[in-house]
């Protein structure tokens, strides 16, 4: 609780609730799931792993939990409903997961 506060105090960008996220992932030496940049560059300049939407999709289809359409609907989904990512590469690592 204290490192997160400290993180309030000192940080600007993530909500209070991300500090509080990011004191878990640190405490419990585990990565960060974020899709927010600030949230990333701040846990990142705290030395933690952190992962996004884009590795999360490719680890899903890697261990076969869902299908590479299914993650490309999935995509098409989100930026239809204004998802801001990288699309030009997430469409290109479905490609790759195809072959």
């Amino acid at each position: 609780m204290s490192y997160a506060i400290k993180l309030i105090e000192r940080v600007r960008g993530p909500s209070r609730n991300d500090c509080f996220a990011l004191a878990l992932a640190k405490q419990e030496i585990c990565p960060l799931l974020t899709g927010d940049r600030a949230l990333k560059t701040v846990a990142n300049e705290e030395g933690l792993e952190v992962h996004g939407t884009l590795w999360v999709v490719e680890a899903m289809v890697e261990h076969q939990i869902i299908s590479v359409e299914t993650a490309r609907r999935a995509y098409y989904q989100m930026r239809d409903n204004g998802r801001r990512l990288p699309w030009d590469i997430a469409f290109a690592q479905l490609a790759r997961l195809v072959q």
